[in-house]
């Protein structure tokens, strides 16, 4: 960050959102940040920021399953598009996938280029376990469990099911 920056600007110039730049560098306050704070810009990669790549919803496809397809999470993707419910998408919605490689994909091709898989944990659900609890537990939101499991009923989990911690 250089004299003058604010979060607003620098999402400007790399083509992202403010939301984004929050959730990927984990800020509690934006209005708290400070010259020569290191800022990590999703899909950025040496300084260099590659241009967002529109992704058409295919079949099938959650914003978490798009979101591994690309290397990123699915907090960045519904920050950067606008969503409020990360459940909401549906087939023929464009995306903005931020930074991924223009070449890699043509738009709504579903082919992007190959990126390594996001460290995950598996959790075996235990009696007693509530989705609340385990998120707690693992420091991460019931949100993203949901989303990372695709459930279609939040309130019904069972001792035994495995579920994925983003």
């Amino acid at each position: 960050m250089q004299p003058g920056d604010n979060l607003f600007r620098i999402a400007l110039r790399f083509g992202t959102t403010v939301e984004a730049i929050v959730l990927a560098n984990g800020i509690v306050n934006p209005q708290l940040i400070s010259v020569g704070q290191k800022l990590w810009i999703p899909g950025s990669s040496d300084g260099e920021v590659p241009g967002p790549t529109i992704y058409i919803v295919q079949r099938g496809d959650t914003l978490y399953s798009i979101a591994r397809r690309f290397g990123t999470t699915w907090r960045v993707l519904a920050a950067v598009n606008g969503l409020s419910d990360p459940r909401s998408i549906h087939v023929g919605q464009q995306l903005i996938i931020p930074g991924a490689d223009p070449g890699s994909d043509t738009p709504g091709s579903g082919t992007p280029a190959p990126t390594p898989p996001p460290s995950q944990e598996i959790y075996i659900v235990r009696p007693g376990d509530t989705l609340w609890s385990i998120a707690m537990h693992h420091g991460t939101t019931t949100w993203a469990i949901i989303a990372a499991n695709d459930l279609q009923n939040p309130s019904l989990i069972y001792p035994g099911q495995e579920l994925i911690i983003p």
